[in-house]
């Protein structure tokens, strides 16, 4: 069964179950792990902590970009 966001999730903190916000910046385990060669055994993806990257700024274009010569 294909996940939330597929089935390949960069193990990343900042979204997993096992992480106490402190701050918006300052987050911590709380198991106390830490990564290393960026994986971790406790990793638990929960969808709800992870925050949308922001839609890319669109190049404007001119009525000349689509006229035909």
């Amino acid at each position: 069964m294909k996940k939330l966001f597929g089935n390949h999730i960069q193990v990343d903190c900042h979204y997993c179950q096992n992480t106490k916000l402190h701050d918006e910046n300052f987050y911590s385990c709380k198991l106390d792990r830490k990564l290393s060669k960026g994986k971790c055994r406790k990793f638990v993806y929960d969808p709800l902590l992870r925050v949308p990257q922001g839609s890319p700024i669109l190049q404007t274009f001119d009525a000349k970009d689509f006229k035909l010569d």
